[in-house]
């Protein structure tokens, strides 16, 4: 198992809202379950309490990727989201998903973001 971490740049509110929703859909997912917590960032001068920023993942990238392309999918049908997915190395690959994307596209750019090789 290897820890995943997938950041949503913007708002505090935004990455909020976005980091929270695609946690709960990974605890959703079966085989998941369990398996996310958000990273909370610590409050801004004049604000109450923390936002979360990112989603943290211990999870096999196989398992992972399917779920998150999925949330991809039903999140661009509400408009335009970015992340950037941090992977165990260190590396980082950013992915856009709105209304025009194409699904075979964003699906090998989370493959890619999240190294999955072969043919599932």
């Amino acid at each position: 198992m290897q820890e995943y971490v997938i950041e949503f740049p913007g708002t505090g509110a935004e990455a909020d809202a976005h980091a929270r929703d695609l946690a709960g859909w990974l605890d959703e997912s079966g085989e998941l379950r369990g398996a996310s917590r958000v990273r909370m960032v610590p409050a801004r001068p004049g604000e109450q309490g923390g936002a979360a920023d990112a989603v943290m993942v211990l999870a096999a990238a196989t398992p992972l990727y399917v779920p998150f392309f999925n949330w991809l999918v039903e999140r661009r049908k509400a408009g335009r989201v970015t992340v950037r997915v941090v992977r165990p190395d260190g590396t980082e690959q950013e992915i856009e998903a709105g209304d025009a994307d194409d699904a075979a596209r964003l699906l090998g750019e989370v493959r890619r973001a999240l190294d999955v090789t072969g043919d599932e």
